[in-house]
C-alpha cells in the first residue's frame, strides 16, 4: 500500500501528489518506528523519524511553499543513505556485536 501511494504521488504531480506520497512517507516512518522498536535495527531509528517529518514537511509543502520539492527528495535520499552508514560499516542492531 505504501509503494501504491507513493507511485500514485509521483504520477499524480505537484500539488496533487503531495498527499499521497506525505501519506506514503509518515506510513513508512510509523513502520520504521515499530520495526525499530521490535528488533533494535539501527537504521529504521534514524529512517523512521526522517521520513515522519518528511512526510509531514510533503503535505505542508504543497500548502504553503516553503522549500523547493528537489531540496525534499534530496534530503530523503541523503538522510536515508547516511541512516545506512552503519549498516555498512557492521553494526545492523542496537546492542549487538559487529556483524551481528
Amino acid at each position: 500500500m505504501v509503494i501504491v501511494l507513493g507511485a500514485i504521488g509521483t504520477l499524480a504531480g505537484y500539488p496533487w501528489g503531495a498527499f499521497p506520497a506525505g501519506v506514503a512517507l509518515a506510513a513508512s516512518g510509523g513502520l520504521c518506528l515499530l520495526n525499530a522498536a521490535r528488533s533494535r535495527r539501527v537504521h529504521c531509528t534514524f529512517t523512521g523519524p526522517l521520513f515522519l517529518g518528511l512526510g509531514a514537511m510533503v503535505v505542508l509543502n504543497a500548502a504553503w511553499p516553503l522549500v523547493a520539492w528537489y531540496l525534499l527528495w534530496l534530503l530523503l535520499a541523503v538522510g536515508t543513505f547516511i541512516s545506512f552508514v552503519p549498516e555498512m560499516r557492521g553494526r545492523r542492531y542496537w546492542g549487538a556485536g559487529r556483524g551481528e
